[in-house]
């Protein structure tokens, strides 16, 4: 891809810099979007849909937030410091442009330095200059990698600027490196395109190879604002997939969250079960994200109820 191809709009964001989210599990917690929209343009991101999100191939810079950030640690009417920072609840900071990596970069850095953990889950490529500043960090540094399948197909189809699988797999052997325990996230599992178990067992084998212990899996799920999106970005076939399995669905509100349709349930159930059995014998544990299976018996997310700094085993799962 090449990041020049899109407009970037450098502009200033107003408002609260530190905001906090009031949804799922990240209720409460403190995040930071470097960016409105994203270059990464996955056909399934629900951020899309916002009704503030620019138009396809239109990306908003916010270059002043490392100001921000300093004005707000700077501020005698702050009470104190947060415990943790979310990136990327509605863009991803890793777009291969180089002013919004050095934007991510520097906010990264003066959060770091206030001793103040940051996570993020991305699909982009993490580039040296980071793993420099996060292996002075490493216990301050949550990160999480998205990585669905190593077909080229699906990445092209669906995930069309994002890192290659490849780079993705070296983004987490680089984080293990540097002393980071990096997350992986299998989401969204798409019937029918991404979950046989052919697809399963190339991406668990090479998750297992850099020592990858635990991985978070959810099935795709589709909101009102984004079926136009995917009926036109995605192929007759593809459409035809994706919808002919929401078609029994009805629109349904999860938590204090929008309307919503979730792959039927049994459909589900198989398709988290066939994962759990190849990932087993590959001595990997697959969790499933409860804020996108509300109707399963999943792994749930942490509550920011305390001061103190927030462990790995506190990590939460819902940043996509």
């Amino acid at each position: 891809m090449d990041p020049f191809k899109f407009q970037i709009i450098t502009t200033e964001k107003r408002g609260t810099i530190l905001r906090k989210a009031s949804f799922g599990c990240l209720s409460g917690i403190p995040t930071i979007n470097i960016t409105k929209g994203c270059l990464l343009g996955c056909v399934y991101c629900y951020a899309r849909g916002y009704k503030i999100a620019p138009e396809k191939g239109k990306v908003y810079l916010f270059t002043n937030i490392p100001n921000l950030l300093e004005k707000y640690f700077n501020s005698p009417r702050k009470k104190s410091l947060p415990s943790l920072v979310i990136f990327n609840t509605a863009s991803d900071c890793f777009q291969p442009h180089p002013d919004i990596l050095n934007t991510t970069y520097i906010t990264m850095e003066i959060l770091l330095k206030k001793g103040v953990q940051i996570a993020f889950l991305t699909k982009g490529i993490i580039t040296e200059r980071f793993f420099r500043l996060f292996s002075k960090y490493s216990s301050y540094v949550m990160p999480s990698i998205t990585i669905n399948s190593f077909d080229k197909e699906y990445v092209a189809k669906y995930e069309p600027n994002t890192a290659s699988p490849l780079e993705r797999i070296k983004n987490l052997k680089e984080l293990i490196n540097i002393g980071i325990k990096p997350g992986v996230r299998i989401d969204p599992i798409i019937p029918f395109v991404n979950d046989s178990e052919e697809s399963f067992e190339r991406l668990l084998s090479k998750i297992s190879e850099i020592g990858i212990k635990e991985v978070t899996a959810s099935s795709i799920h589709i909101r009102p604002s984004i079926e136009n999106i995917l009926k036109k970005e995605l192929s007759d076939i593809h459409k035809e997939l994706l919808f002919s399995y929401f078609k029994t669905q009805n629109w349904r509100k999860i938590a204090n969250g929008p309307f919503e349709k979730l792959v039927p349930l049994p459909l589900r159930k198989k398709i988290y079960e066939r994962l759990k059995v190849i990932a087993d014998k590959k001595g990997i544990h697959v969790k499933i994200c409860q804020c996108k299976n509300p109707d399963l018996k999943g792994d749930k997310c942490f509550s920011l109820k305390s001061k103190n700094r927030v462990s790995y085993g506190q990590l939460p799962l819902f940043l996509c």
